[in-house]
């Protein structure tokens, strides 16, 4: 199962190339999904993110991975013209060697980390979340400072931190 356009769930059949509502799917297909894309969302740790084409053999495999193990509620997708760029929430889940192979997901990994052992995929994100006690008078105006700026107040620290520390 696929999203379409309007972020509305239903079958997408590669062979023609159709996207089918879920109705239409399994009134005028007979189609039934073969497992749930639904799993418990994960702790947010971050996010591993991966840009894998869609004419890669592995891609359509690798999404029911995903949808299977790791479920909706922890993988946000952008279709790009010849890719999808994938954001798979930081965490733990099974792997098994005929599911798919690592080998061949781990070339299209942009940001984080990805790890196969004892039958478990580990992605873990290259963010660390921390805190900082500050006055309120100065988290106002770096608040100011990032709006202005049209960023978060977390990507405006990073970006301040990181020219400094060069």
């Amino acid at each position: 199962m696929v999203r379409n356009e309007e972020n509305v769930f239903g079958f997408y059949l590669p062979n023609i190339q159709k996207w089918l509502t879920y109705e239409e799917g399994m009134k005028t297909y007979t189609l039934k999904p073969s497992y749930s894309i639904h799993q418990p969302p994960l702790d947010y740790k971050g996010y591993v993110e991966l840009q894998v084409p869609k004419n890669e053999v592995v891609f359509y495999p690798f999404i029911d991975y995903l949808y299977k193990n790791w479920g909706v509620e922890n993988v946000r997708m952008r279709e790009q013209d010849s890719s999808v760029l994938l954001f798979i929430r930081a965490g733990e889940r099974p792997l098994m060697p005929e599911m798919i192979s690592i080998a061949d997901i781990l070339p299209n990994l942009i940001n984080g980390e990805m790890h196969h052992e004892e039958g478990t995929l580990i992605l873990r994100s290259p963010y660390r979340k921390t805190s900082f006690e500050l006055p309120n008078e100065l988290l106002e105006k770096i608040s100011d400072l990032a709006k202005q700026e049209g960023i978060s107040i977390s990507k405006w620290v990073e970006d301040k931190l990181s020219s400094k520390i060069k």
